[in-house]
């Protein structure tokens, strides 16, 4: 997964530099959010492979943030689902389905195997305070698919410090097989990741049932050359449309179909 993500969205080391960050952002408001609902869609041209992480991020009102998003699996179950949070003065929630920590520092980990995913279908997830008291905010990930069904993911609390989400965040695609070999490996040592399409609708954020629609920025994060198609085309392997529904990002443009 991404490592050193701040909540002012600054990024440092490698693995970041390779996994194209997209940024949006909404109305900054006193009260903040406490919810936030973000749509994502496989293109069925992708390969289906485990290794890459679909993300949205959220940055809290006082510091870290919290991302959601899936994960390919190959086999009986198609999907893993993750739904985390960095950061001191964050604690689990639901103990079958989250450890503390998050990417080797402070922060819950959280996550649901055993989930059906298809390519070629709009599925959303919806992160909401469901309690709010002496321990902090309680938040609860909620996946929704096309036909409406929920699937409960799990929950974690933030102490006050947090606050609630600021309203702006990024969405990410990461190939997360490279993190481990990063600093002992050169791109010519790499294979190429698979081709690999995810759609994303900016967010929307609520204010009781008001809902507020984050707006693409525009920006994104600069990414390296990382592996052996990359280096054969003197191109990153990565790429990023705007559209005026949603942004794409493309993994894996120069690898073999």
């Amino acid at each position: 997964m991404l490592t050193a993500i701040l909540s002012s969205l600054v990024f440092t080391g490698p693995a970041l530099a390779s996994s194209p960050l997209s940024f949006w952002k909404a109305p900054a408001r006193d009260g903040g959010y406490e919810k936030i609902s973000a749509k994502f869609y496989v293109d069925p041209s992708s390969t289906w492979k485990t290794g890459y992480y679909a993300s949205t991020q959220a940055s809290f009102a006082g510091h870290d943030v919290q991302y959601f998003g899936i994960q390919p699996r190959e086999g009986q179950y198609s999907g893993h689902l993750t739904y985390s949070v960095f950061g001191k003065g964050s604690s689990v929630g639901d103990p079958a389905r989250c450890s503390g920590g998050a990417d080797g520092g402070a922060g819950v980990s959280c996550s649901l195997d055993g989930i059906n995913l298809n390519k070629g279908e709009w599925y959303e997830i919806v992160s909401a305070v469901v309690e709010h008291g002496d321990k902090g905010r309680r938040w609860n990930g909620t996946l929704i698919d096309s036909q409406g069904k929920q699937t409960y993911i799990a929950s974690f609390w933030t102490d006050d410090s947090y606050g609630p989400l600021s309203g702006d965040g990024a969405q990410w695609l990461e190939w997360y097989y490279f993190n481990g070999i990063y600093e002992t490996t050169t791109p010519e040592q790499r294979d190429c990741q698979p081709p690999f399409t995810v759609k994303y609708e900016r967010p929307t954020l609520y204010v009781g049932d008001q809902q507020v629609k984050a707006k693409d920025t525009g920006k994104d994060s600069k990414w390296t050359i990382d592996d052996k198609c990359a280096v054969k085309a003197n191109d990153p392997n990565y790429s990023v449309e705007h559209h005026d529904a949603y942004v794409q990002i493309n993994g894996g443009i120069h690898s073999p179909k």
